[in-house]
């Protein structure tokens, strides 16, 4: 504009985005702005192009979550940790942006996430027989007193000795009948089906291994239905353990003729406190094992010592013994 033989300049409308505030319109003014490149929109995601500033004749304002020249770059926000999520919330990203979840065990938008308390809502894994506590993000199961478990299960009982990991190296041997121990699978229906005599006497072992001296199947891959016989003899003793329940459960079977020589006992600071023969389940001379019971509720707090004897080379001499476990009370 000329007044008075005179120009009044002004900022021309590319720098507008810096001096939207200042700049104001006038009826009386007009603008003669320079080439403009920001025309060509080179800025990307919306972000803000103003003339000038650099060498190639803009630059680009970006919006939150871009960066680079021409804001084409999204930025990491988990990654660099600028990101306002809960602590108890996983960060993850997205283009130009985030968002948060709230982490397993807690609740809430992601920003604010609160602890979730599964035991008051019955939203957790525990036993009916065991105790559900809170912890922050989770919870703990404890079984109740006169149950055994890890919270999630609960029963009256626990395993001391199964045989499942077929290891003996703990145990002490005497003699050979224990030699090939412990038995694989249910052999002597094998043996039946091979002699095909008609019987049918399931061994009814727990798991995949169990004690059998008249048994030869010691692994997976050997042929089923193979046998030692009742000739060798021999014990095995378990390591100690120790009685904290008032019961003994096992599985006992087969040695029906010389039962002064085959049999199971229970010691006690070097004292046979109990023994079970094997012709007190399987007196009509059975391969099937059956349930046993020692009452050691005197004995609680003591060490003590499973010994397994077979002692005969007579026909039926030999012992079939399974699951060894430890009840408050018999289920």
């Amino acid at each position: 504009m000329l007044a008075r033989g005179k120009y009044s300049c002004e900022l021309n409308n590319s720098t507008h985005g810096e001096h939207e505030r200042d700049l104001v319109p006038d009826q009386d003014h007009f603008y003669r702005g320079t080439k403009n490149v920001c025309s060509n929109s080179p800025c990307q995601n919306n972000g803000t192009c103003q003339s000038g500033f650099t060498k190639k004749g803009y630059r680009c304002l970006c919006p939150d979550g871009w960066t680079g020249g021409t804001c084409k770059m999204d930025i990491d926000e988990c990654d660099e940790r600028s990101h306002k999520c809960s602590k108890n919330a996983t960060c993850i990203n997205t283009k130009g942006s985030y968002r948060c979840k709230c982490k397993h065990g807690f609740h809430g938008d992601g920003y604010n996430c609160t602890d979730t308390d599964e035991c008051q809502k019955q939203n957790n894994r525990c036993s009916k027989n065991a105790t559900c506590t809170n912890t922050d993000g989770s919870y703990r199961c404890n079984c109740n007193t006169g149950f055994f478990g890890d919270g999630f299960k609960c029963t009256v009982c626990y395993t001391i000795f199964d045989f499942e990991d077929h290891d003996l190296s703990n145990w002490t041997l005497n003699g050979t009948a224990f030699n090939n121990q412990p038995t694989y699978g249910d052999n002597p229906s094998e043996r039946f089906k091979k002699e095909e005599n008609g019987r049918n006497e399931p061994s009814n072992h727990r798991g995949d291994w169990w004690i059998g001296t008249f048994e030869n199947r010691s692994s997976s891959s050997q042929p089923a239905g193979e046998k030692q016989g009742d000739e060798p003899q021999g014990s095995m003793t378990s390591p100690g353990f120790l009685i904290n329940t008032n019961v003994l459960r096992f599985l006992i079977g087969a040695g029906c003729k010389d039962v002064r020589k085959v049999r199971a006992e229970l010691i006690v600071n070097g004292n046979v406190i109990f023994e079970t023969r094997a012709e007190e389940v399987s007196a009509n001379c059975i391969e099937t094992m059956s349930d046993k019971s020692w009452n050691v509720s005197r004995f609680t707090g003591s060490r003590a010592q499973l010994r397994l004897i077979d002692h005969s080379s007579e026909g039926w001499g030999h012992i079939n013994f399974d699951h060894l476990q430890a009840c408050h009370k018999l289920p």
